[in-house]
């Protein structure tokens, strides 16, 4: 999977399963801003994402999801180490979100065993962003 581009295969199941949102697009053109700042190593963005707070832009690429804060990485999730992924139901709770149409946090299993919450947009977007990372943990499962 390392060295396939699979793009246009998470982009159809982002768009079968899901959506784009107000704050959730697909990337039809290169965004230069983020080849400048040397951000991507020859990838492509395929959605982009700026429900976060604080001024954060999550960055779906052809090769690993990217948060970024104020010109600088934040945290990086390589899309050949997710392993599962999860609605983060407990998280969700806590915060008083019932029907999970409203939920908005997808927890995130990698190999070296760490878990990530990512925080995307309810709705459509929520349910693509999760339907394309649970294909690629699923994929990643089959090696």
């Amino acid at each position: 999977m390392e060295n396939d581009d699979k793009s246009n295969i998470y982009l159809s199941i982002f768009k079968r399963k899901g959506g784009e949102g107000v704050n959730t697009k697909i990337n039809e053109k290169t965004n230069f801003f983020f080849e400048e700042k040397n951000f991507l190593e020859g990838e492509k963005i395929l959605l982009s994402s700026e429900m976060n707070v604080k001024d954060e832009i999550i960055l779906f690429t052809n090769k690993r999801v990217i948060i970024l804060n104020k010109n600088s990485i934040i945290s990086e999730l390589d899309f050949v180490n997710i392993i599962d992924v999860k609605p983060a139901i407990l998280e969700e709770y806590n915060e008083g979100i019932r029907n999970t149409i409203d939920f908005t946090k997808i927890k995130i299993f990698m190999k070296d065993e760490s878990i990530s919450i990512l925080k995307i947009e309810s709705g459509e977007p929520y349910n693509g962003v999760f339907q394309m990372l649970h294909y690629i943990s699923t994929q990643n499962k089959k090696q």
